[in-house]
């Protein structure tokens, strides 16, 4: 009854924020080769949706609108955390709401992201628990537990999470090293590329600066590790590559300086993208879900081995 009555106040709630909507470019937009394509995943990180802040709110809805002008259609979405600024309840109605009715996708997968859970502040097994509430709701997982897994049309997406407070490191226990080395065996069978999200960067997960986890992934062929939190623009050569075997992509803050001075929209605001499967590569393109206009400079082709 609880969670019934949620979606239907955050429906509701994103209905009326709909008026704040500012109207987007109507021009669908498509992946590269519509025959061959595999799988289409729309990918929108660090929204950090505020409570008072109604002009990022207005700015995401937005980036939602031209997200879900695809041709195509997404297979899923996937939101690589820091969706809310401060985890309150407000923020989570306002970004679930304007989620779930903009039908960008029939699929979901959402990371938690430090903000999600307070940023260092506040009671994490409250925070978690509404962050989990609110995205089951779209993702339909059901745990009690920042990390899951979810298969889309064949394919493996295993979610990690922070299990404390934290800002510019991800805490994870065993229990989550366990998850991870046991699903990534999974997915390998699969003989599919798979994706590790999380709201950090590698590098930022465990005292060891995530040796442990690129020891873990980097057993496999074909994974790609994409994460946000940085806020770092688009750079070529620095957002999307290869090392030590595991293929990673970095997705900035989407909203960036959205209406934090005099309503203005700056560069940077609305960049988000789109990752494409084919037989023999995954391909990654930049978007800017503001302007609904593609990147050319910054499109990536990975080979599968």
């Amino acid at each position: 009854m609880i969670t019934l009555l949620r979606r239907i106040i955050s429906v509701l709630i994103a209905l009326i924020m709909s008026f704040f909507v500012v109207g987007a470019p109507e021009e669908p937009h498509t992946v590269l080769d519509e025959k061959n394509c595999l799988l289409n995943v729309c990918v929108i990180s660090d929204v950090h949706v505020e409570g008072n802040n109604t002009s990022r709110y207005k700015v995401f809805r937005r980036i939602l609108k031209d997200a879900g002008n695809n041709s195509f259609g997404n297979d899923a979405a996937v939101f690589l955390g820091d969706n809310t600024m401060n985890g309150q309840g407000i923020e989570s109605i306002l970004f679930y709401g304007a989620v779930k009715s903009s039908h960008i996708s029939d699929e979901y997968v959402v990371c938690c992201g430090n903000h999600d859970v307070g940023n260092g502040n506040g009671d994490y097994n409250k925070l978690l628990n509404r962050f989990l509430s609110y995205s089951s709701i779209l993702t339909g997982v059901k745990t009690d537990k920042p990390f899951y897994y979810k298969v889309i049309n064949g394919y493996y997406f295993i979610v990690l999470g922070p299990e404390d407070l934290c800002v510019y490191e991800m805490p994870i226990s065993e229990e989550q090293y366990k998850f991870l080395e046991d699903t990534m065996a999974l997915a390998a069978a699969s003989g599919k590329p798979i994706f590790v999200l999380a709201h950090h960067p590698i590098y930022d997960i465990d005292d060891d600066e995530g040796e442990r986890i690129s020891g873990i992934i980097g057993r496999y062929n074909n994974v790609f590790y994409v994460y946000g939190h940085t806020h770092m623009p688009f750079i070529d050569g620095w957002s999307f590559g290869t090392e030590d075997g595991i293929n990673t992509m970095n997705f900035p803050r989407c909203t960036e300086l959205a209406g934090e001075k005099d309503n203005e929209i700056y560069a940077g605001t609305g960049d988000a993208g789109q990752i494409e499967v084919y037989e023999d590569e995954v391909v990654v393109r930049a978007r800017n879900f503001y302007s609904g206009e593609w990147h050319d400079d910054m499109e990536y082709h990975f080979d599968l081995k």
